[in-house]
């Protein structure tokens, strides 16, 4: 009887355990996947940005989540001022498009995906794109105030580089993965988050777009930095002998 009860847990586990995988989002990951081969280039990479499937960015404020059903009943975000400020394609082409100068990893940026990353979701992201790497990244834009801010200002964040919203600081976390379509694997990249404090003085002088703009582009260097070294470090080396 007492076989028979472990076998039955055994068994709950071995089918509980692909289903907690397949539905995770991996941007939760703290690690990378193990047993991960070392690859020979060229590989060619697709860069993508991930949002919410409801609002722009991972807004919070002040700790409350600001997106999906954060947003209340705002009415459907929309690319605005803010999005062309913190999702310029200029400055995502010369970062996270152009890793690896050397082009062992041609690029190129395709279509924001919406919702969590799961690895149901890679895999269909994997047959829609040819390119051998997915480097998928998102922001988390984490706005702290003296008092809350709309929920309807976060559906249209053009209000926060605006004289309608009161000085603030802003953090913008800058997060991604790195995912090997042959392998099936994900890497971990590690974040950065960049801060800024915009006053209202700066919202009135027309002064709070060039220091999100600031704040943005260093994060992005950043991760791009660190997606290029991650790469490079999987890179297969043919040894030569001495002798």
């Amino acid at each position: 009887m007492r076989f028979c009860k472990i076998v039955l847990c055994v068994l709950i586990v071995g089918i509980a355990l692909p289903t907690i995988s397949l539905a995770e989002d991996l941007f939760d990951k703290t690690r990378s996947d193990t047993a991960i081969k070392m690859y020979h280039f060229p590989q060619s990479m697709t860069v993508l940005q991930n949002r919410p499937g409801r609002g722009l960015y991972y807004f919070y404020n002040n700790g409350e989540a600001r997106f999906n059903e954060g947003l209340g009943n705002a009415p459907e975000p929309e690319e605005d001022g803010f999005d062309t400020i913190v999702s310029d394609a200029g400055a995502i082409k010369k970062t996270l498009v152009k890793t690896d100068p050397a082009r062992v990893a041609p690029s190129k940026a395709g279509e924001d995906v919406r919702g969590p990353i799961t690895r149901k979701r890679l895999l269909e992201l994997a047959k829609a794109n040819s390119s051998d790497i997915l480097l998928i990244f998102r922001r988390d834009v984490q706005v702290h105030s003296e008092s809350v801010i709309p929920a309807s200002s976060f559906s249209r964040p053009a209000s926060l580089v605006s004289s309608e919203t009161g000085g603030y600081t802003m953090a913008i976390r800058t997060r991604g993965i790195l995912y090997l379509k042959k392998q099936k694997k994900v890497l971990v990249l590690k974040d950065n988050k960049q801060s800024e404090t915009v006053s209202a003085t700066d919202l009135q002088e027309g002064s709070a777009e060039e220091k999100i703009r600031a704040i943005n582009l260093k994060g992005l260097k950043r991760l791009a930095n660190e997606a290029r070294r991650v790469i490079l470090s999987h890179k297969f080396e043919v040894r030569r002998s001495g002798y």
